[in-house]
């Protein structure tokens, strides 16, 4: 497997930056988790997140750093020809929920 790794500015303190995942994580798991999208805490600043795609199983995790969401992907080779497809639409969607926490106050 081959790994994704994935960081993006989030220009917020670590309350804020945390919340910014969590909206984004609540909104994930309400629409896709009939699709088995799965995701847990593992500490205060990572969270563990996987996902079934037409039989091949993703997995990987977020971490809330001081000035970056990292998230880390193993990626199946079944859709390593998505790789750079799937940073663009992450990196778009990481900065979506910061902006909306960032435009909350």
């Amino acid at each position: 497997m081959a790994s994704l790794t994935l960081e993006v500015e989030h220009g917020l303190d670590a309350a804020r930056a945390k919340q910014a995942a969590e909206l984004a994580l609540t909104y994930y798991l309400d629409r896709y988790s009939s699709r088995g999208l799965r995701a847990s805490w593992s500490s205060d600043t990572r969270v563990d997140v996987s996902l079934e795609i037409r039989g091949a199983r993703l997995s990987g995790n977020i971490e809330i750093l001081p000035s970056t969401l990292r998230v880390t992907a193993d990626v199946p080779m079944l859709l390593r020809p998505f790789r750079s497809a799937a940073s663009a639409a992450i990196q778009r969607e990481t900065l979506r929920w910061v902006d909306r926490v960032r435009n909350q106050g």
